[in-house]
C-alpha cells in the first residue's frame, strides 16, 4: 500500500494466541490474578514474543514467515493441526501431562507435524503455487472451525467462570406442606 514489501505478522498472531493458549491452558497467566486491562496487555506482549520466537525457530528451517506466502500457508497448517489436537482429540495423547510440560510437548509435536504437512503441501502443489496450498488449508481450517469448535474443549477457559443460565428450581408441589 505504501510501496513496502508485504508483511504477514498478523497471520501469526492467531495461531500463537490460540494454539499456544490452548496447549498451555492460560498457564502461567491464570496464576497471576491480574484483572483487565493488565492481563490483556500482558497476553498481547506474550503473543508478540511467541510470534518472534516462532519466526526465529522456523526461519532456521527455511520457512520465511513474514515476507512470503510461506508464512500464511504455514500458519493455516499449524492452526489446523493445533485445533485438531484441541477439538478433535481433546488434547490426547497429552491429557495426563501437567503444565507446563503439556504445553511444551504439545507445541513441539504440533510444530513437527505442521512442518511435515507443509513439506507435503509444497511437494503436491509446488513452491511457486503455494498460495493454492494456503487456500486448501484454509478450507480445511474453516470446516474444522464451523463443524467441530462449538463446545468441545475449553482449554482457554472461556466458559469456566460463567454462571449457570438457568437456576435450578424445586419441583412443584400440589399441597401446601411440600409433600
Amino acid at each position: 500500500m505504501w510501496g513496502l514489501q508485504p508483511f504477514y505478522i498478523p497471520w501469526y498472531w492467531y495461531p500463537c494466541s490460540t494454539v499456544f493458549g490452548s496447549f498451555f491452558e492460560r498457564w502461567p497467566l491464570n496464576k497471576l490474578e491480574l484483572g483487565m486491562p493488565r492481563l490483556g496487555l500482558l497476553h498481547t506482549g506474550i503473543v508478540l514474543l511467541l510470534t518472534l520466537i516462532t519466526e526465529l525457530f522456523l526461519k532456521q528451517l527455511g520457512l520465511d514467515l513474514f515476507t512470503t506466502t510461506t508464512g500464511p500457508t504455514f500458519a493455516a497448517i499449524w492452526t489446523t493441526v493445533g485445533l485438531g489436537f484441541v477439538w478433535q482429540f481433546n488434547m490426547w495423547p497429552f491429557t495426563e501431562l501437567s503444565q507446563p510440560t503439556k504445553g511444551i510437548v504439545a507445541s513441539i509435536a504440533s510444530l513437527i507435524i505442521s512442518v511435515f504437512l507443509y513439506l507435503v503441501t509444497v511437494f503436491l502443489v509446488g513452491q511457486e503455487n503455494i498460495i493454492q496450498g494456503l487456500y486448501w488449508w484454509f478450507n480445511i481450517l474453516w470446516v474444522q472451525v464451523f463443524l467441530m469448535a462449538p463446545g468441545l474443549y475449553d482449554g482457554i477457559s472461556l466458559w469456566q467462570d460463567v454462571p449457570p443460565l438457568v437456576e435450578e428450581q424445586q419441583p412443584l408441589s400440589l399441597n401446601s406442606e411440600g409433600r
